[in-house]
């Protein structure tokens, strides 16, 4: 009998990421454009060990207070909680939420959900010298400044829940 060598598919950091995917993976879950396996946690943490620390390190520069949507995916945050019960069936932004491995995360925002660098701060994860680099960038507007792998020149703003 022959002995077949299983095949590893090799990872690499240099690995070219769909720019939707990058867009849900830096910010909070974006839904628009799902690819296969986005709705559960295995797909994120694959996003993790892929890009992850690529990821979060732009998003450290671009997004103070904030942190990449694949870290609440994966299960490493707890998703954003609502303030008050889901937003009315027509509004638009009951529909904006996908659920992963039976866990809701929604995008509502600040109507319906605290914003992201306020329940951080709440959880412990944002220290004072982020908050105010967070309060700073507040008060650009939100500059944009993450820069998307494949477009390295135009700057973008991940959907972060702090407006």
């Amino acid at each position: 009998m022959t002995k077949r060598r299983t095949m590893i598919p090799k990872h690499s950091a240099s690995a070219v990421l769909d720019v939707n995917v990058e867009r849900a993976a830096a910010g909070y879950l974006d839904y628009f454009f799902r690819e296969e396996g986005m709705e559960t946690r295995r797909y994120w943490q694959s996003i993790a060990t892929i890009h992850g620390q690529r990821i979060l390190e732009k998003m450290r520069d671009a997004a103070p207070g904030c942190r990449p949507g694949f870290q609440y995916g994966a299960g490493i945050y707890p998703p954003i909680p609502l303030l008050a019960d889901p937003p009315p069936e027509m509004h638009m932004a009951s529909r904006e939420h996908i659920d992963i491995d039976g866990v809701r995360f929604w995008y509502c925002g600040f109507a319906w959900q605290p914003r992201q660098a306020e329940y951080l701060r709440k959880l412990g994860e944002v220290d004072g010298a982020e908050w105010k680099r967070y309060l700073s960038w507040r008060r650009s507007g939100f500059e944009p400044r993450y820069f998307l792998d494949e477009s390295p020149h135009s700057p973008y703003t991940p959907r972060h829940l702090c407006h």
